[in-house]
């Protein structure tokens, strides 16, 4: 099955979950990523601001004390690295909100990336949406990369090429998946 074909399948996949059992599945990744031992000894962590099909990452940052939070910002082909500041959110590209001002870290300076996907596989392949912006950003990033999403997200495999990048780690509504 080609990429193209597989994100169809998980739209249809996470359309059908109505916010009665998103909202759960929410808090339980929640709690589990706030366990992860990737994410407790990270000082530094890049979420992402979910679009209404991925999994919200609300109550992680809210629940990211002691740690240095950073959202990204598209800027033409590539994603910035900015701090979170809930105060200081702007409807960015692809109608997502993203954080404002001038000071921007590269990826060297983070410790663990929550990573957002279409699917994951069990080996910590990624389908994104396809415009590559996080496998630019993570190509050679000595970070942790760990995925969140739903657990309907998990599907047998996803197709790879040279320029994916995987994740470490997968932490889902159900699951933690280690490879």
């Amino acid at each position: 099955m080609d990429k193209t074909e597989l994100r169809k399948i998980v739209r249809r996949r996470t359309a059908e979950m109505d916010s009665d059992a998103k909202a759960p599945a929410e808090v339980q990744a929640t709690a589990r990523l706030l366990h992860l031992p990737e994410f407790v000894g990270a000082r530094t962590v890049l979420a992402y601001h979910a679009l209404p099909d991925e999994l919200s990452t609300t109550q992680l940052l809210a629940a990211a004390h002691g740690k240095q939070s950073f959202l990204p910002r598209v800027n033409g082909d590539n994603l910035e690295i900015v701090a979170y500041n809930p105060a200081t959110l702007s409807r960015g590209a692809y109608g997502i909100q993203e954080p404002l001002g001038d000071a921007t870290v590269g990826i060297d300076s983070i410790d663990a990336v929550i990573v957002p996907a279409m699917a994951y596989d069990r080996s910590g392949n990624r389908l994104g949406r396809g415009r590559g912006y996080y496998d630019r950003l993570l190509a050679g990033a000595r970070c942790r990369k760990i995925g969140f999403v739903y657990d309907c997200q998990i599907v047998d495999c996803v197709p790879s090429d040279q320029f994916d990048v995987a994740v470490d780690v997968i932490v889902t509504d159900k699951q933690i998946i280690r490879h």
